[in-house]
């Protein structure tokens, strides 16, 4: 009899260490479950001031474009896609492209950009229209005066009519710029020389009155230039 109630404890042990583990797993395999459907649901999400970069530049160009300069623009956007999506996103590698290679004629555009640094399965929902204005591509040879300053050795003199140099330069802008672009120049120092030298020198552009000009947004095909100064008594 003792060992029949001893063989009964022991199967009922191993029954309730069963239903205790069976239990567990079925615990488990819910909330696995959870998870996963919680990671496969779609959600949305806003992220602000994503910078705009431009890209097709050099294609523009070779279509006669040129586009104006937009500053450091920024957008709002909205994703959309599945939580273990979303959550991979680093907000740092976000950046909404605008690409202007295909565009052939000068104007004013409204244009919406493509999100770039997201995974693939991430879908851009909402993003602001960036204003992008393309100009008409400008090219212009401009004469490069040399100006010289300051005062030789005593005695000594500069042959300004000797010097060797180049006396052109190609400047390229948007259609608007090239109207601000009436010459360039280059400002050699001769103070205390007396013997022929050459000095490489940056060029300068000027307007209509002989004011430098911001040439941050004109291309020119040469930024300075070797000027061949000769000194003699």
């Amino acid at each position: 009899m003792s060992e029949n109630k001893n063989n009964k404890a022991i199967k009922l042990g191993f029954l309730k260490k069963l239903l205790m583990l069976i239990g567990s797993l079925i615990i488990a395999i819910v909330l696995w479950y959870v998870g996963t459907i919680q990671d496969q649901t779609p959600v949305s999400r806003k992220y602000s001031d994503i910078p705009v970069k431009i890209t097709g530049e050099t294609q523009l160009k070779q279509n006669g474009l040129i586009p104006k300069e937009i500053g450091e623009t920024t957008v709002d956007i909205i994703v959309k896609g599945f939580s273990s999506d979303i959550f991979e996103i680093e907000e740092e590698d976000l950046v909404a492209v605008i690409d202007l290679s295909s565009y052939m004629e000068a104007g004013t555009y409204s244009l919406y950009p493509v999100l770039d640094g997201c995974p693939k399965e991430v879908a851009l929902t909402k993003v602001d229209p960036v204003v992008v204005q393309l100009e008409k591509q400008v090219k212009k040879e401009l004469v490069i005066d040399v100006e010289l300053v300051g005062t030789p050795y005593r005695g000594y003199k500069a042959d300004v009519e000797s010097m060797v140099y180049e006396s052109m330069v190609t400047a390229v802008c948007g259609e608007e710029e090239s109207k601000h672009v009436a010459g360039a120049k280059v400002v050699v120092d001769i103070t205390g020389r007396r013997e022929t030298f050459t000095v490489n020198v940056n060029i300068v552009l000027l307007d209509m009155y002989g004011n430098e000009i911001d040439a941050s947004k004109i291309h020119l095909d040469k930024d300075s230039i070797n000027v061949t100064v000769p000194i003699a008594r």
